[in-house]
């Protein structure tokens, strides 16, 4: 750390004077790092904030008087600028799903002291990436994600019955981004201790359960309803089916390359949240992005520019700092948040992030005639990625999507 660079200023919260102790002793390495406040209790952990605010709270669950999720949730209202922790030895599903709002990670106890720093320097990370204070504050206090109004109410009218489908009802979530990301946030959070990560709703549906997942959307407050026009509300369902295009082509062209099963997955992921950012600015700041998006022609440096000229930040970067501050795995990070601009550092093998890229700009436009091909190759940054792909490739990734456009219309006309 720069001699003139302000340390991170963390808070831990427990009611147990002898846990904070403890915690003191174990965490004395990081003191350079970090300016480090320890309250005994949630009374005092909000007169500490109230006094000087943290840049992250890491606060027991189990507390009298108020509990953790509701100092948490204290804390989202209040100084949304504070990144917010959980730490739990409940094993209550009902207790997990109380913090699923207020927390942005949750650690189950038994939990190390490198467990602890791994999770306070990951979001320590995760603020740098986003240079503007207000979308990051905005991004810390969003409790819902607004989704498409007719998906959702697709999605209870399934989950009200008798023997809701599972194929049905992951069929549904994977067709809004904010469904999509809360669900798979939620299965690979600590508190269920899966034996994998999830990157599908359909796996996500299958380990959690059909009774976690109603809770988790009829009643764990997670899922907002889009309130925008109805043009607006196409417009996102359309946002949405094409990151669902976007994430399905990037898993074929990973298989295609013969990438490990957990690859293809991580670049399936990838694409269905690629424009989380998208939805997030839009929620944040609706009228200048609509204003930003009137001043765009075609092009993907265009979009990018028009969102840092308008945003000091773009679609890219700010959903990947949501998904960093949920615990998704890294390379599904680094693929939303550099699928239009690759780092040249990090092109060193294939791998999800070069097929997101390659994939979101195959997915532009409908009409594949020969002067649009050629346009879409032109597009592609060549110099970059030559030495991992080849250009004969381009009619390979073509043929990919359009088996895939074809699928979907033999299925939409019930063939």
């Amino acid at each position: 750390m720069r001699s003139d660079e302000r340390k991170h200023r963390i808070l831990f919260v427990d009611d147990e004077a002898g846990v904070l102790r403890g915690l003191k002793r174990s965490l004395r390495k990081m003191r350079n790092d970090w300016d480090m406040r320890f309250a005994c209790g949630a009374q005092e952990a909000l007169s500490m904030m109230e006094e000087e605010r943290a840049d992250i709270i890491v606060s027991d669950m189990q507390m009298p008087e108020m509990d953790g999720a509701d100092l948490l949730e204290t804390v989202r209202k209040s100084y949304p600028h504070t990144n917010r922790i959980i730490l739990s030895g409940y094993t209550k599903e009902e207790s997990v799903l109380k913090t699923v709002g207020p927390a942005h990670f949750y650690l189950a106890k038994p939990c190390s002291t490198e467990d602890i720093t791994n999770a306070i320097t990951r979001l320590v990370d995760m603020r740098a990436y986003v240079s503007n204070e207000h979308l990051r504050d905005f991004s810390n206090s969003i409790r819902k994600l607004p989704s498409i109004p007719s998906i959702v109410r697709e999605l209870i009218v399934e989950l009200e019955k008798d023997e809701p489908s599972i194929e049905e009802v992951a069929d549904i979530i994977s067709r809004d981004i904010a469904l999509t990301a809360q669900t798979l946030r939620l299965t690979n959070s600590a508190f269920f201790s899966l034996p994998f990560k999830a990157t599908t709703p359909l796996q996500a549906v299958k380990l959690l359960g059909m009774e976690t997942i109603r809770d988790v959307i009829l009643t764990a407050g997670v899922v907002g309803v889009f309130q925008g026009s109805k043009e607006e509300a196409m417009s996102l369902e359309r946002l949405s089916n094409n990151c669902l295009v976007i994430g399905q082509l990037a898993r074929d062209i990973c298989e295609y390359w013969d990438l490990s099963k957990q690859e293809c997955g991580q670049a399936s992921c990838a694409g269905v949240v690629s424009h989380l950012g998208t939805l997030l600015l839009q929620t944040a700041s609706h009228d200048q992005y609509q204003e930003a998006m009137k001043s765009l022609n075609n092009g993907d440096g265009e979009l990018i520019e028009a969102e840092e000229d308008t945003f000091n930040t773009n679609h890219q970067k700010i959903g990947a700092y949501m998904l960093g501050l949920w615990g998704f795995a890294l390379p599904i990070i680094e693929a939303v948040g550099y699928h239009h601009s690759l780092p040249p550092e990090q092109l060193t093998k294939r791998s999800p992030m070069l097929a997101l890229y390659i994939s979101q700009v195959l997915c532009k436009g409908e009409n594949w005639d020969q002067e649009r091909q050629k346009e879409l190759k032109n597009m592609l940054d060549w110099e970059a990625i030559s030495h991992l792909v080849s250009e004969n490739e381009f009619e390979i990734w073509l043929e990919l999507l359009n088996k895939r456009a074809h699928t979907k219309l033999r299925e939409d006309e019930g063939v």
